[in-house]
């Protein structure tokens, strides 16, 4: 059910309530978890402070991410650099294979990094 909120539109009833910290660990990293779920982009950008180099499946496995290049891209425009190369991995029980890019942080973007997931309450 909706109702009228503050200046913005609408809310959903019973969110003022919302914001109790628990936490949670998403890929070894341990994150603040709320309420509502921490939006993919910022999961995503936790995996890659916490030194991973991602894939495709490995977001789509991790944090549900489907469409990974445009996440990457998201994280991009908060003036993050992310580092990526093409890799080849076994796909159909190793009778085929997938080219797809792999991602991680570049070590001048992990100040920044930390700072965004700070002010998003994603850093246990």
């Amino acid at each position: 059910m909706l109702e009228k909120g503050a200046p913005g539109g609408n809310r959903a009833q019973g969110t003022a309530d919302r914001g109790v910290n628990t936490t949670a660990t998403h890929g070894g990293l341990q994150i603040a978890a709320e309420a509502r779920p921490l939006p993919k982009k910022y999961r995503v950008l936790g995996l890659l402070f916490a030194g991973r180099r991602i894939d495709r499946f490995d977001a789509a496995r991790e944090v549900r991410d489907h469409v990974l290049h445009s996440t990457i891209a998201e994280i991009q425009r908060h003036g993050l650099a992310v580092a990526r190369e093409l890799v080849t991995l076994p796909a159909l029980n190793g009778s085929a294979s997938v080219t797809c890019a792999r991602y991680w942080l570049t070590e001048e973007s992990r100040a920044l990094a930390r700072d965004i997931l700070e002010r998003k309450g994603a850093l246990g």
